[in-house]
């Protein structure tokens, strides 16, 4: 300890310039620049440490996770149904009764992440007003899409399904 000590004290104590012709203000500033440098150093060196700590015992990593849903809900199809009907339309749905996604977002609460705390649903009422527009002459296609409703801080990719294929036949 003593000699780390005396280390430092040679390391601040003011050196003669060997032939050189600087008086004893330059040897100050030079004296107390390297002692700011050295301080700062330390610090950056301890803040550079402090930071990577909480960056790896945080837990703030990002994951992935994937869903299946099978038999999602149809919303309205009722009132889809009836609006169809009164357009001159028979409405045949196609689609598969699953979809597959992934969910991406912090470690920590994908993981304590709750199937029930996600949505999956196919909105018909948002096509009403489509159906009661178009002509009932010819055979119409409506691709309505797939809502996914998940907390606010995950990221919905990989969607295995986007659309359903709802075909509007003419009834006469």
């Amino acid at each position: 300890m003593k000699e780390f000590i005396s280390s430092l004290k040679n390391l601040f104590s003011s050196r003669k310039a060997q032939g050189t012709d600087r008086n004893e203000s330059e040897d100050y500033m030079i004296r107390k620049s390297r002692k700011f440098d050295i301080v700062i150093r330390i610090i950056s060196v301890v803040g550079a440490v402090i930071i990577w700590l909480c960056a790896v015992t945080t837990g703030t990593g990002v994951n992935q996770r994937m869903f299946t849903y099978n038999n999602f809900e149809i919303r309205d199809v009722g009132s889809f149904f009836s609006a169809a009907e009164r357009s001159g339309f028979k409405t045949v749905i196609n689609f598969e009764n699953s979809v597959s996604f992934t969910l991406k977002g912090r470690k920590r609460l994908i993981d304590s992440l709750n199937e029930n705390e996600v949505t999956v649903y196919v909105e018909l009422s948002d096509y009403i007003e489509t159906v009661n527009t178009i002509p009932n002459d010819v055979e119409q296609t409506i691709e309505a899409v797939v809502k996914i409703e998940a907390p606010g801080y995950f990221q919905v990719s990989n969607v295995s399904l986007e659309t359903i294929t709802i075909q509007l036949v003419p009834i006469n």
